[in-house]
């Protein structure tokens, strides 16, 4: 429970949002979910891949989500994606990191046909099943969110979703430009010696079943 109350404490700061009624809940994809849980009873069993949202179009209703972590490199051809995804009836939902908001609002989010999901209790309930979503995707992931979640570190509610996800096996994707030397110049991913750090990371990312590409090749994955 500690680490679930630093997650949405940070939640709570920034967006004066409150944990949900019930205190056995937990963001711990793994552990119990209250009284009626049983050893076992977690996360079901799920397949090592999925259908590409273009694939499920009159199969299911499809559905992406974003896991937005305050990067804004490559937003411009996502945003042209989104709205062509839209107009294929997919939809579309993302959730901010405490700092993402003022990097991209919400505003501008919801303008692109995304919905925001913004209430606690609402994200509880996704986070177990995010088998929900053709694909999770984290456009420009940041240095920080790259490097705690390589490291397990899963302090706000966008890196538990991430790792969750991962933890579900569903298709998660991440765009790099917010990795590189050029990305967000006060960032200081061109200071010596970081991008060796990040190699680092990269791989070890992959090897935990993220795909870190692209924007161009994460919306063609998508396709």
């Amino acid at each position: 429970m500690e680490e679930v109350k630093k997650a949405l404490g940070e939640r709570n700061r920034s967006d004066e949002s409150a944990l949900p009624p019930s205190p056995s809940e937990t963001l711990d994809a793994n552990a119990c979910r209250g009284p009626s849980c049983t050893a076992g009873a977690t996360i079901r069993s799920l397949p090592a891949s999925q259908p590409k949202v273009s694939e499920a179009v009159g199969k299911v209703t499809p559905s992406l989500l974003l896991v937005m972590t305050g990067a804004r490199e490559k937003w411009d051809v996502l945003a042209a994606a989104i709205t062509d995804w839209r107009q294929q009836g997919i939809q579309i939902d993302a959730i901010f990191s405490p700092s993402a908001k003022y990097i991209i609002s919400y505003e501008e989010a919801k303008s692109c046909g995304i919905r925001v999901l913004e209430q606690d209790s609402e994200l509880y309930e996704i986070i177990y099943d995010l088998s929900r979503y053709t694909a999770v995707l984290a456009p420009s992931i940041s240095r920080t969110h790259a490097a705690k979640l390589a490291l397990g570190i899963t302090d706000n509610v966008t890196l538990n979703f991430l790792l969750a996800s991962l933890a579900q096996n569903v298709t998660t994707l991440a765009s790099n430009e917010g990795l590189s030397p050029s990305a967000c110049v006060v960032c200081g991913n061109n200071v010596p010696g970081i991008q060796d750090v990040l190699d680092n990371y990269r791989a070890h990312l992959g090897t935990m079943g993220l795909k870190l590409v692209s924007t161009e090749d994460a919306i063609l994955e998508i396709n």
